[in-house]
């Protein structure tokens, strides 16, 4: 009879209180979640590749977070870009995650705005302005690294180049820029399919140590009142044709 009693009042509590319960399995579902993300082991030494923007082969969202979200949302695309965001929320220093770390580049090459930047990954989506400021810098260092000329056979490549020029209206000639850009272009019948070079996370730097010894020295024209052309001798050669006889 107490064994009755007992179990009809533990029911009864049960069902009034079914919304306290349904709020402690959430938060011990969340909790499991939680540990799971924090025993994840997470590569920060190298920024993700395209490969692992465009492919989730790594399985980079974990098990119960990625279980929890297959019953919440349909598409694949939405649970990865939403499961990577909650992984960066819980952890947002000791991991790179590369849907929002893609986002934040993208954003950056279109717009170039420290703003929007900032404020995305204030909101949780993006990485912040100060991330896709070490990435650049970290492919600068990485730039050495990052050439391979080598080539399949029947390849055609053709180089493009162009020039860029910021703040060249001043009066001394100073505080300007003057930049060319040069880039590979190749191709053959089979296409081409080459894997994405690591890019070494570094840590950020003043951008004077960054751009050191990587350009050329900008020297003051001093006027000396003489023409250059005074200076310059120029040798005449003349040559004598002979045509053959056939064609006197």
């Amino acid at each position: 009879m107490i064994d009755y009693i007992i179990n009809d009042a533990w029911y009864n509590a049960r069902n009034k209180n079914k919304y306290e319960d349904a709020e402690r399995i959430v938060a011990t579902a969340a909790k499991l979640i939680m540990e799971e993300i924090r025993e994840k082991k997470y590569n920060t030494k190298f920024y993700p590749k395209a490969d692992d923007i465009i492919n989730d082969q790594q399985e980079w969202v974990p098990k119960s977070l990625k279980t929890f979200l297959d019953i919440l949302i349909r598409p694949l695309v939405k649970q990865r870009s939403i499961g990577q965001s909650i992984v960066y929320a819980a952890r947002p220093r000791s991991v790179i995650p590369p849907i929002p770390f893609g986002l934040g580049i993208e954003l950056d090459h279109i717009f170039g705005s420290k703003w929007l930047l900032d404020e995305m990954s204030h909101l949780g989506f993006t990485i912040s302005y100060q991330e896709v400021t070490r990435f650049k810098q970290s492919v600068m260092m990485c730039e050495d690294t990052l050439i391979n000329n080598d080539m399949p056979p029947d390849t055609f490549t053709q180089y493009v180049a162009d020039n860029v020029d910021h703040n060249i209206c001043t009066l001394d000639g100073k505080q300007t820029f003057h930049g060319m850009g040069i880039i590979q272009a190749s191709t053959n019948r089979n296409g081409i399919q080459r894997n994405s070079a690591e890019i070494k996370r570094y840590a950020l730097q003043r951008v004077n140590q960054v751009t050191r010894n990587m350009g050329i020295p900008i020297e003051q024209y001093i006027d000396t009142g003489k023409s250059m052309l005074s200076t310059t001798t120029f040798k005449l050669c003349h040559f004598i044709y002979i045509s053959p006889p056939c064609l006197k």
